[in-house]
């Protein structure tokens, strides 16, 4: 079958909506969503969560070309016509006379925020500042309606070099809230926010190792223009996770979440493909023939109990066909999967225990596992490698969803969760293979550490934690600015849950004596109890001195205390371990019980 030419082309990986209608491409009719959002929720600041490639930014480039004022003749719509004359918002007469063309509208992506320090960030992040004020807002500057020190201050928006210095940062975390108030001021309308992609510098901080220094921006940010801001009218967010508010938005509580289980329907199919509306572009080209191909492929997503197909799967899916001379001869492909990185599953797979892999084949298999989900992430907290952070990343980043008609039971926080397609599911059978190559070496690793706890052998324990060390982690993964302490902390706690039917009283943080030992547990039959006690020392030579401080401490604050089980316990070991990049040094101290009296001596 050879394709029609005259048909619409496929504008395959373009975010911006008027191009897609300017170059007359197919476009999937989303525009009810403009009423639905701006008219009829109410809330003053809505996060949209979604995976990535589902039409996140194509639709907040919708929201822009349908909401913004003209700056140069305010009253001129008629390229605001031009673009919705065909589309189902244009219908409602009444709407778009109250919204289409009259607000003033900030819209950018913080995608393009990362850099190999924070520097480079935050350098990163004041161009994105800059350029917005440049190539839109820069009429500001001969507005009758602004004050000089309204002017200077616009101006230094418009001063890149002083812009990017990190010493400017009150300045750059204030940009949007004075472009509101610049924008109220002008109009004397309140301004609309569009942020795409808000939690993209979060996580390529993470990774780098400057989160905390970017989250102190991007929290000042958003707080600033979205928290009881008199010249906001709304403001909509997108992003993959919905990360913890005193992480990013400042103590924000006029904020409403959707997120891949939210209930809400109407959200819920206004970004991915619906059924009806995949079947409609597959028969748009002639591919009709496809449709249970592409729904095994790149359906089941369920949002708000609504089947769901990943848009950027469908759109790539077309567009290879039609360039076939024949276009029945088309294969499926992952193509999401090669669409950005994996290194968020990947860096959980040292660190997964036994039943984690067991839960990783049934999902394989086509079954469902039953999982607590975490409302909000914090990425820096992936880096502790919890298994609960596990899957809840999963589910947010696209390659699990929602079994059934599952809801979320806010009691026990547990959702059912499955594999939404063929496409995700050839992704987790080459990571079920990788860590299966990985695993039993992770479990052999551990075994031995905890053998060398158990034995007394401080310089065995350190040639085993050493060589652990070596297998599983980077450089990278230790260059977080947060405690260093924190990362060997949850290292170890990674280790020791693949042991966790070899040992008993696991214990991570909890109170005992004076204060809080890092990690507490016992031996099997309970007879010898274990106090961990961890510090880091940039300096290697200072392993020593670390390693005793640690020791002191675990006397000073009577960590051993409540580790006593009386008539059984025998023996307390405590080991103080000093952490510098690959390596450790390990100290130990024995404790004998008087098991009459149960008193440490």
């Amino acid at each position: 079958m050879k394709m029609n030419q005259l048909r619409k082309g496929i504008a395959v990986g373009t975010d911006d909506y008027s191009k897609v209608i300017y170059d007359n491409c197919y476009f999937v009719d989303k525009t009810s969503l403009i009423k639905d959002v701006f008219a009829q929720n109410k809330s003053e600041v809505l996060l949209i969560s979604r995976p990535r490639r589902f039409g996140k930014t194509l639709t907040m480039s919708m929201f822009y070309h349908f909401l913004s004022i003209n700056h140069n003749k305010p009253e001129d719509l008629s390229s605001h016509v031009e673009l919705f004359k065909d589309t189902k918002i244009f219908a409602d007469q009444e709407f778009c006379q109250k919204f289409m063309g009259q607000y003033p509208v900030i819209f950018l992506s913080l995608k393009p925020v990362e850099g190999i320090n924070f520097e480079t960030a935050y350098q990163k992040l004041a161009e994105i500042i800059y350029e917005l004020v440049d190539s839109q807002f820069r009429f500001l500057l001969q507005s009758s309606k602004l004050s000089d020190g309204n002017k200077r201050d616009l101006q230094y928006l418009l001063d890149l070099d002083n812009l990017e210095k990190v010493s400017s940062s009150v300045k750059l975390q204030f940009s949007l809230q004075k472009l509101t108030q610049f924008l109220y001021q002008h109009y004397g309308k309140k301004a609309i926010v569009l942020i795409d992609e808000y939690d993209v510098p979060l996580a390529k901080a993470s990774v780098r190792g400057y989160y905390n220094q970017m989250v102190d921006v991007i929290r000042g940010m958003l707080g600033s223009v979205l928290k009881t801001n008199s010249y906001l009218e709304k403001a909509v967010l997108t992003g993959c996770l919905r990360v913890p508010q005193e992480s990013a938005f400042s103590g924000l509580n006029n904020i409403s979440v959707n997120t891949v289980f939210s209930r809400d329907v109407v959200l819920a199919t206004g970004v991915g493909f619906t059924k009806d509306e995949t079947i409609d572009m597959l028969d748009y080209y002639g591919l009709s023939s496809f449709n249970n191909i592409v729904k095994e492929w790149y359906d089941g997503y369920n949002f708000a109990n609504h089947e769901m197909f990943c848009a950027w799967d469908v759109v790539k899916f077309c567009a290879e066909a039609i360039r076939l001379e024949n276009c029945q001869d088309m294969i499926p492909q992952n193509y999401w999967i090669n669409t950005s990185s994996n290194d968020l599953i990947y860096q959980f797979l040292g660190y997964l225990t036994e039943q984690d892999a067991v839960d990783m084949q049934t999902l394989v298999d086509g079954g469902t596992i039953s999982k607590k989900i975490r409302e909000t992430l914090n990425y820096e907290d992936l880096k502790q490698h919890e298994s609960d952070d596990f899957w809840s990343m999963l589910l947010y980043t696209g390659y699990l969803t929602v079994a059934g008609h599952s809801n979320f039971d806010v009691a026990s926080s547990e959702l059912n969760l499955r594999i939404p397609n063929k496409s995700i599911r050839n992704c987790f059978k080459e990571k079920i293979q990788d860590y299966f190559t990985k695993a039993p070496t992770q479990v052999q690793k551990a075994a031995r550490i905890l053998e060398c706890i158990f034995n007394a052998d401080p310089k065995q324990l350190r040639l085993a934690i050493n060589d652990a060390l070596a297998k599983f982690i980077s450089f990278r993964d230790v260059s977080t600015s947060a405690p260093k302490e924190y990362y060997y902390h949850g290292f170890l706690n990674g280790v020791f849950s693949t042991q966790t039917g070899h040992l008993m009283n696991y214990a991570s943080n909890q109170e005992s004596g004076d204060g809080y030992p890092d990690i507490t547990f016992s031996s099997i039959d309970e007879r010898i109890s274990v106090v961990l006690e961890l510090k880091y020392t940039k300096d290697k030579k200072l392993c020593l001195q670390e390693a005793q401080a640690a020791l002191a401490q675990i006397e000073a604050k009577n960590y051993c205390e409540n580790l006593v089980i009386p008539g059984i316990t025998q023996k307390i070991y405590a080991y103080g371990i000093s952490f510098n990049k690959k390596s450790c040094l390990v100290l130990f101290k024995e404790y004998a019980i008087d098991v009459k009296d149960s008193q440490i001596g």
